[in-house]
């Protein structure tokens, strides 16, 4: 699970919260927390690191805008990924494997022993992600997304 060479993935600082909340707002599968829940994010990383996690993806020249971002909570040697967002305009280049990879890589150094996700059923592309990572679907919630209603896909990756 190496990403390319060409995607820069850090730990997402405060200066990355404007452009972090506006992505946010601009994907339908982002989530669409209240700023102040984002700032209490990076408030709970800086407070317990081994709790709580997030990353932002960087475009390969010094001038590409934010790419995407990625949160994941750790509790009980269990991962959490709670978001992958990639801008629409970089989809499709291997931007969200380097998230994944990087929360997955912050995971095995807290020895979690799985990482687990939920995503819209109708989410192909990220169910495509995460299958040729090697996340197995273990079941479904119905009804947990709102606007539009759907299912989720529960999906876990052993580490």
């Amino acid at each position: 699970m190496s990403a390319p060479a060409s995607w820069l993935v850090r730990a997402m600082q405060p200066a990355d919260l404007g452009e972090v909340v506006q992505l946010a707002a601009e994907e339908p599968a982002a989530p669409h927390w209240p700023p102040s829940e984002f700032d209490r994010m990076l408030q709970a990383i800086a407070e317990a690191p081994a709790r709580r996690g997030a990353w932002v993806l960087l475009g390969p020249r010094a001038d590409d805008r934010l790419a995407g971002f990625a949160m994941a909570s750790h509790v009980a040697g269990i991962c959490d990924l709670e978001a992958v967002v990639v801008r629409a305009a970089y989809r499709g280049q291997r931007g969200g494997q380097a998230l994944v990879s990087a929360a997955s890589a912050w995971a095995r150094a807290l020895a979690a022993s799985r990482v687990e996700l939920e995503v819209r059923v109708s989410n192909r592309a990220a169910l495509r992600l995460y299958g040729r990572l090697g996340f197995a679907e273990d079941g479904r919630r119905p009804g947990y997304y709102c606007n539009p209603e759907e299912d989720a896909v529960l999906m876990s990756l052993e580490l």
